[in-house]
């Protein structure tokens, strides 16, 4: 559940904005907790204030600087077998990766406070084996996009067909291509001369009537294309033992955070995203902004990010709930009333509700206040949540009872 909230200028950098919201989320809080953030969060100052803060750190490494030469040591030492790697399971245990982690010394000059400071950290380089099998799909898809650029090179004769006249002038060609689509060292492209001698007047101009055989001259035309196109088999595996890696950084000791740990509790950020989510969509639907004024647009925000605590709060009660009790619920999507799930969405669980009416009577000087029945989906809702089966129904007698009041408003 979202602990603050801060409004920031839609063309600023999120890098300075990690030291304000963790010492903000400290007041909060305090200062034994973990903090996990997405690679912007890697720059060596903010890890440094966070170790100086008291606190825990998880974030992937980005991979700029020094950082890139580092990885590739790394998974050189991971792909040539010289270090052991560990299994990394999911919380159901299935295998979802391999890894193994390096101790480094990291120190951070503080230039406006005066301070230095000095901590051990852990670099867990993890290959997830979904991440690399997603980047062997789209290298695959390269591939065949490359070979058909590199045959439309040199395609058969016809209008707006470049012929290439020189081997330099097709192979730089050539090489734009596999530079293009990142395949460079893994195609060998074989460009083939092809020679063609043909027959033109020695004058120019058409012979007149006076010179019927006018002497002739041989010419000689050359051009060259693409022959064959063949893939390295031995440098694609190469390439492939390569893919899917990542490193991330954390300054947890290894006896409370694992590398099985650590990844587990990065993988698990996706929960955060969910509340952004409610904002960009429904039912919040933070955009667009009609508002012009600063203020209004803090207000709103300030008021939608109290909504999207409220929704978190309803989606966890839920879930939690159904997950303690070993249960699922079915029907609560109309689109897919078959459907059970032991997780509903926010949103899921407010449409559940949409179908709420009250009516207000008004008879002579009495009001009244009518509620509709709630069905059974609702009736099971109020209960994961914690609520009284009777709770519109209490509505509507509190609405009854201050009918004037809503009258006159």
């Amino acid at each position: 559940m979202p602990v603050l909230t801060q409004l920031v200028a839609g063309n600023s950098s999120d890098d300075g904005c990690y030291v304000p919201a963790y010492e903000e989320a400290l007041k909060s809080t305090g200062k034994d907790i973990m903090v996990i953030g997405d690679s912007k969060m890697s720059a060596l100052a903010t890890r440094a204030h966070l170790h100086s803060g008291g606190s825990r750190y998880i974030t992937p490494l980005a991979m700029v600087g020094k950082t890139k030469e580092d990885m590739e040591q790394w998974v050189d030492a991971a792909v040539a077998g010289t270090v052991a790697l560990r299994c990394v399971q999911s919380a159901s245990a299935d295998a979802i990766g391999r890894g193994y982690e390096v101790v480094r010394e990291q120190m951070y000059r503080d230039e406006d406070r005066s301070v230095t400071v000095s901590w051990q950290e852990r670099v867990l380089v993890m290959q997830s084996a979904e991440y690399a099998r997603s980047q062997e799909a789209g290298l695959r898809q390269r591939f065949t996009t490359a070979r058909t650029s590199l045959t439309a090179l040199t395609a058969r004769k016809g209008k707006g067909q470049r012929r290439y006249q020189t081997a330099e002038a097709l192979h730089a060609a050539c090489h734009s291509i596999l530079e293009k689509h990142a395949v460079v060292g893994l195609m060998t492209v074989t460009l083939e001369c092809e020679r063609q001698i043909r027959t033109v007047n020695a004058q120019r101009g058409r012979p007149s009537k006076h010179t019927p055989h006018p002497p002739q001259r041989l010419i000689e035309e050359m051009s060259y294309k693409v022959s064959n196109i063949h893939i390295d088999s031995h440098a694609l595996a190469a390439r492939i033992a390569r893919l899917g890696w990542r490193a991330y950084a954390t300054n947890a000791e290894a006896k409370e955070w694992s590398l099985n740990d650590v990844v587990l509790a990065y993988r698990g950020e996706w929960r955060i995203e969910q509340g952004f989510h409610l904002l960009k969509g429904s039912p919040l639907s933070l955009a667009p902004v009609y508002l012009t004024k600063t203020e209004h647009i803090r207000g709103l925000l300030c008021l939608l990010s109290i909504a999207v605590r409220a929704l978190t709060l309803i989606r966890y009660t839920v879930s939690q709930s159904l997950q303690q009790a070993d249960e699922t619920l079915k029907g609560i999507s109309p689109a897919y009333p078959h459907v059970k799930t032991n997780s509903p969405s926010a949103a899921m669980i407010l449409a559940a509700f949409a179908s709420i009416t009250l009516a207000f009577v008004q008879h002579a000087d009495q009001y009244f206040v009518h509620v509709s029945s709630l069905n059974h989906i609702q009736c099971r809702l109020l209960a994961l949540l914690h609520l009284p089966a009777d709770l519109y129904q209490r509505i509507a007698d509190i609405l009854t009872n201050h009918a004037p009041f809503f009258s006159e408003a």
